[in-house]
């Protein structure tokens, strides 16, 4: 055998997991296909894990893997990587975070905003103001830290529901790891 290999790459996101086709006899496959992870922002935001294998007739073999952490993603609506695997050969891959659209509010024809008290706006501010000035001196809980990293890197709320797409692009250098045992 050549060292060819006939590989697939499995991306694992958000406890969700996709597998791409094969590509027979390769070491540089090109796969192209783009794949949707429906959910929640915050579900995602630990990385997407991508694993590739060679198919073989006594089990697939694996033939690296490597996971990336999204902390670099900004606003930018597609991010493109080029990573090299745990143990042989690099893959490209983009993500791109898709929120679904927010249903606009409307206001009930006949129904005004009830107005504050002058006490609530009176002596220091609101009670929201009061309220904020008194968590400002309480210790920030870790979802706080979260959701503000969201909104800072993001742009976006952990709870906000959209889809997460991973389009594995291609691979440089997968060598099968079975060359010559039990080959003619």
């Amino acid at each position: 055998q050549s060292g060819k290999s006939d590989p697939y790459i499995k991306i694992i996101v958000g406890g969700q997991s996709k597998k791409s086709s094969v590509i027979k006899a390769t070491l540089d496959p090109v796969w192209d296909e783009k794949f949707e992870f429906p959910g929640k922002l915050g579900d995602f935001v630990g990385g997407v894990e991508l694993k590739a294998f060679d198919v073989d007739a006594f089990g697939d073999e694996p033939l690296g893997d490597l996971s990336v952490k999204l902390d670099g993603l900004t606003k930018a609506s597609k991010v493109g990587f080029s990573r090299v695997l745990s143990t042989q050969g690099t893959v490209e891959f983009e993500v791109t975070w898709l929120a679904k659209p927010k249903k606009a509010a409307v206001a009930s024809p006949g129904k005004a905003a009830k107005p504050r008290a002058a006490s609530d706006r009176s002596a220091g501010g609101t009670k929201a103001a009061k309220t904020a000035r008194k968590v400002k001196t309480e210790r920030i809980d870790r979802n706080h830290v979260f959701a503000k990293y969201m909104l800072d890197t993001l742009g976006a709320a952990p709870d906000e529901r959209g889809i997460f797409h991973v389009t594995v692009k291609r691979a440089v250098g997968l060598e099968a790891g079975d060359t010559g045992f039990l080959q003619s």
